[in-house]
């Protein structure tokens, strides 16, 4: 199963075995010369993947810079980027089940729950 969920330091997929363990298969930019491994593995278009990078990055813009004030609604303007990226991720999940057909199942893990995936 192919589980759409954020990490920070570039990964985006896994790929979810049957023991419950999940191995990246998406990565950001070329991450250790693996970039196009999503593509290639999946048969997910380079429009989807592309996609699937921005919507990591969005992610991994979330935490501020050291060196960044503390706004006082921080954890809120958190919360609510978390729930557009959900909801992003959900989109992003229909596409990719989509374009990858009966070869894989496809779910996403939201970020508020701990590796709790939904298929879609």
């Amino acid at each position: 199963m192919l589980v759409l969920r954020p990490e920070w330091g570039g990964v985006y997929a896994w790929i979810r075995r049957a023991d419950g363990s999940h191995d990246p298969i998406g990565f950001a930019d070329n991450f250790f010369g693996k970039a196009a491994e999503f593509g290639k593995t999946t048969g997910a278009s380079r429009g989807l993947v592309r996609d699937l990078r921005k919507w990591l990055g969005a992610f991994e813009t979330l935490i501020e810079p050291k060196d960044a004030p503390l706004s006082k609604n921080r954890d809120k303007r958190i919360r609510s980027m978390i729930e557009l990226l959900d909801a992003r991720a959900f989109e992003l999940a229909r596409r990719l089940k989509a374009e990858v057909g009966d070869r894989f199942r496809v779910a996403v893990a939201p970020l508020r729950m701990k590796w709790r995936d939904m298929e879609v």
